[in-house]
C-alpha cells in the first residue's frame, strides 16, 4: 500500500515537473517573439537616413501657356484648343569638390510615384521628359509621356548627350528636366476680338476666361538614384504648380511666371532600404 502510494507520488511529482518545464519553454518562446516583434517595430520607426552625397540644390520652374489653332468656321474669329505647362529643371548636387568616386557618381537614375495631391477641374494634367533645349516652350512628343517610370540613361561625361532623349551624366552636371502640361483646358474656344494680336503665352488663359483656382494643380514624384557603390538614394518631390510670381503681383496671366526654388530641404535624398 506505502509502495502505491510512493509511486503514485512519484508520477504526479514527474507531472508537475513536466508542465513547469513546458510552461517555461513556452513562456521563453513567447518573450524571444515579444524581443524580435519589438526590434522590429524599432527599426521600422527610425528615422530614415539623410544622404550626405547627394542633395537637390535648387529647382527651376518657368509656367506660361499656349494653344492650337483650329480652323474657324468664319474669318472674323479665331478657334484655339488652350493648354497651360510648366517647365521644370531639377539640380543636384554630388558633393565634387574633391572629386568623382563610386559614392558620388550615378548608375541608375529613375522616376516614378506620379501623383497630382490637387488635381485641376480643368483640363487634364500630363508629365513629360523635356528636351533643355526647349525649356521655356511647349513641346513634347506622346513618347516622352512619363506613363509610370522615366528611366534615365547614364552617360560618361565625356560623352555627347542627346537632348531629345532621357540621357543624364553620371556626375549629375545637367539638371533633370521634366515638363508638365495641362492638356486642353478649353477646346473649340471662340475669340471674336481678332482686331488684338493673338499672344500665345499665359495671357490666352485671361483672354479664354479660363480662372486660375480652376487649374490650380499640385505635382509629386519620387527621384531615384543609384550610385556605382550600388547605394540607394531618393527623393521625394512635391511642387505646386506656379501661376503666380510671389515676389510680384504679376500672374501666368501677364504672359508667364518664373520661379527659383532653393529652400530644397523638404526635397533631400534619404537612403532607400527598400
Amino acid at each position: 500500500m506505502k509502495k502505491r502510494h510512493e509511486k503514485t507520488k512519484s508520477k504526479f511529482v514527474l507531472f508537475i515537473l513536466i508542465i513547469l518545464i513546458i510552461s517555461l519553454f513556452v513562456g521563453f518562446i513567447v518573450y524571444e517573439l515579444e524581443v524580435q516583434k519589438k526590434q522590429r517595430s524599432s527599426s521600422n520607426n527610425q528615422a530614415p537616413k539623410k544622404s550626405d552625397t547627394f542633395q537637390i540644390r535648387k529647382i527651376m520652374l518657368f509656367s506660361s501657356a499656349d494653344a492650337i489653332q483650329n480652323e474657324a468656321t468664319n474669318k472674323s474669329t479665331w478657334n484655339v484648343n488652350v493648354s497651360q505647362f510648366t517647365d521644370m529643371a531639377i539640380y543636384i548636387d554630388n558633393h565634387s569638390e574633391n572629386g568623382f568616386s563610386s559614392k558620388n557618381t550615378i548608375s541608375q537614375l529613375y522616376i516614378d510615384n506620379i501623383q497630382y495631391p490637387q488635381m485641376p477641374t480643368l483640363g487634364t494634367p500630363f508629365l513629360y521628359y523635356k528636351n533643355q533645349n526647349d525649356f521655356g516652350k511647349l513641346s513634347f512628343t506622346e513618347e516622352n509621356n512619363i506613363q509610370d517610370t522615366l528611366h534615365f540613361e547614364i552617360l560618361p561625361y565625356e560623352n555627347e548627350r542627346n537632348y531629345e532623349k532621357p540621357e543624364i551624366y553620371d556626375t549629375s552636371f545637367s539638371p533633370i528636366c521634366l515638363g508638365f502640361v495641362n492638356k486642353d483646358i478649353k477646346t473649340n474656344f471662340i475669340i471674336t476680338n481678332i482686331e488684338e494680336p493673338l499672344r500665345y503665352d499665359g495671357s490666352l488663359l485671361k483672354r479664354c476666361n479660363i480662372g486660375l483656382t480652376r487649374i490650380n494643380c499640385t505635382l509629386s514624384f519620387d527621384i531615384h538614384i543609384i550610385n556605382q557603390a550600388n547605394e540607394h538614394f531618393k527623393s521625394t518631390v512635391t511642387l505646386e504648380i506656379p501661376l503666380k510670381d510671389i515676389s510680384s503681383e504679376n500672374t501666368i496671366y501677364d504672359g508667364f511666371v518664373k520661379q527659383e526654388i532653393t529652400d530644397v530641404e523638404d526635397f533631400a535624398f534619404y537612403v532607400d532600404e527598400n
